[in-house]
């Protein structure tokens, strides 16, 4: 999974977001993006991404957007600036919440 998600992060970071003429990124567009990817890659059709507004354009500045599903897990997402035109990558730095994972086995063993 983690190689998806690495792979999802490339993708997104070749992709160009669109500057609105205030020189705010357009954090709509990089929501909608982050929610298909994470949607597709882990399987959640309930994950719903939040993004700040009114992001100011700056080369190598950071911001973070949270990424919820439906059971109360949530990651967050540093946002990197690449550029002042809008190129960004990103990047899952936290994971919390949701039902507590207990280990059992995948199939029982016949003799």
């Amino acid at each position: 999974m983690a190689s998806r998600i690495a792979r999802t992060a490339l993708i997104l970071a070749l992709a160009t977001l669109a500057v609105a003429c205030t020189k705010t990124l357009d954090t709509t567009n990089l929501r909608n993006s982050l929610q298909a990817q994470l949607r597709t890659e882990l399987a959640s059709s309930d994950l719903v991404v939040h993004c700040p507004d009114g992001v100011k354009v700056e080369a190598g500045a950071t911001f973070t957007c949270t990424a919820t599903d439906g059971s109360g897990r949530s990651l967050t997402l540093q946002i990197t600036q690449k550029d002042d035109k809008g190129n960004v990558t990103w990047k899952i730095v936290g994971a919390t919440g949701g039902p507590t994972s207990t280990t059992s086995p995948v199939a029982t063993p016949t003799a």
